[in-house]
């Protein structure tokens, strides 16, 4: 968990590439080359998003400056049937300005990044399965956009969580939170992320019966996924709350040794040993499915949006991935590859469809196989050549 993302870093490297943009012309427009783009999700489901502000009366938040109950943000990210706006920002408006004020750059610079998702559109028709998510620690959710928004592509409800006072964060209505040096990596924020998790899990009833997704949550079918600290908490939740049916940990050291006994898939970066992450002895109490997924030639920062904007960002600031270093896989190859191999995992376990990828099949990426219950699924994208997203969901 104490290689989790600092984002004072990224929002130091971002300003860094778009001042060296505007440095000749400070107020000028900044060049079309310094914006940032992102891959689109692969599903054939449009995505809404929406914001939703929650507040746990039950707690008083040890974190925060003045005594108050406990709050969090919780993006929303679910098929759409049509409406909303065009786009969402990437970043909300007032982090983006914040960043901005900081280094004294335009906030367009940040604001121009945006993401294909419909901010309030319809929720599609029908009960789809839900997935929790919780992200690394000192990170906002923003950083995990593409794996998040892709699931909902194809068909999930996803929760992403923000941990309040760890980063920015900007609730419903316009308030910026700000971060706070009184959270630790570890012990006090993890006991707190899984109090965060458990209150979103009792809300999920309340979101069934009314308000925009009234109807659209399938509460028999809920999985927890998050990166880092945020995977590091999916087995003792599993433990505690019966209602998670499935866990997937991003690269995450593992808390418990015991057996949750339901599916759950480690994904790691290669670099990162098994007794690194503490799984090898959680590997041997697992009963039940478990499947481990290793990419090869990546850090533990190449699982968030970061694979997709360092590159990018080279083309400003040479050595980038000194400060926010990704790993050498090709970024396209690699995000498709973290999509892929998450959503064989839900799909199999939540939706009773097994992928091709937990099927044995021919896969597009290099190495990829799933023998038994207890097996290896090897990511290595080391190619450069172009994958059709269609390829990977044929039987």
């Amino acid at each position: 968990m104490k290689r989790s993302l600092s984002r004072a870093t990224l929002v130091v490297v971002l300003a860094a590439a778009a001042l060296a943009a505007v440095v000749q012309h400070p107020n000028a427009r900044p060049a079309a080359s310094t914006y940032l783009t992102l891959p689109a999700p692969t599903g054939a489901d449009a995505v809404g998003v929406t914001a939703l502000r929650f507040v746990d009366g039950s707690r008083v938040d040890r974190f925060a400056p003045t005594r108050r109950a406990r709050e969090l943000s919780v993006h929303v990210w679910y098929p759409a049937a049509g409406g909303g706006t065009a786009r969402t920002p990437y970043f909300a408006p007032q982090v983006a300005a914040l960043n901005a004020k900081e280094v004294g750059i335009p906030a367009s610079v940040f604001a121009a990044l945006t993401t294909p998702a419909h901010t309030g559109a319809r929720a599609q028709p029908g009960r789809h399965p839900v997935v929790l998510f919780s992200p690394g620690f000192g990170a906002e959710s923003a950083l995990y956009t593409l794996l998040v928004e892709d699931l909902a592509s194809h068909g999930y409800v996803v929760l992403a969580l923000d941990h309040t006072y760890e980063a920015p964060i900007v609730f419903p209505g316009g308030r910026l939170v700000p971060a706070s040096g009184r959270v630790p990596d570890g012990g006090p924020s993890v006991t707190t992320r899984i109090a965060d998790v458990r209150f979103v899990l009792a809300r999920l009833g309340e979101l069934e019966r009314r308000g925009p997704l009234a109807g659209r949550l399938d509460l028999g079918r809920i999985a927890l996924v998050g990166h880092s600290q945020g995977g590091a908490i999916a087995p003792p939740l599993m433990l505690a709350d019966r209602r998670i049916a499935a866990g997937v940990d991003l690269d995450g050291s593992l808390m418990t040794k015991v057996d949750v006994g339901r599916p759950f898939m480690l994904v790691r970066a290669l670099g990162h040993t098994y007794k690194l992450l503490g799984a090898t002895d959680f590997r041997r109490a697992q009963r039940g499915p478990l499947v481990t997924a290793t990419f090869a030639d990546l850090q533990h920062q190449g699982f968030t949006d970061l694979m997709a904007l360092v590159p990018q960002l080279e083309r400003h600031v040479p050595g980038i991935r000194k400060v926010l270093p990704i790993g050498s896989a090709d970024p396209a190859r690699t995000v498709l590859a973290e999509r892929t191999c998450v959503r064989a995992f839900l799909d199999t376990y939540l939706r009773a469809r097994p992928s091709p990828l937990l099927r044995g099949a021919p896969s597009p990426f290099a190495g990829v196989r799933v023998p038994e219950m207890h097996g290896e699924l090897a990511c290595a994208p080391r190619g450069r050549e172009p994958i059709d997203p269609r390829a990977v969901d044929k039987p």
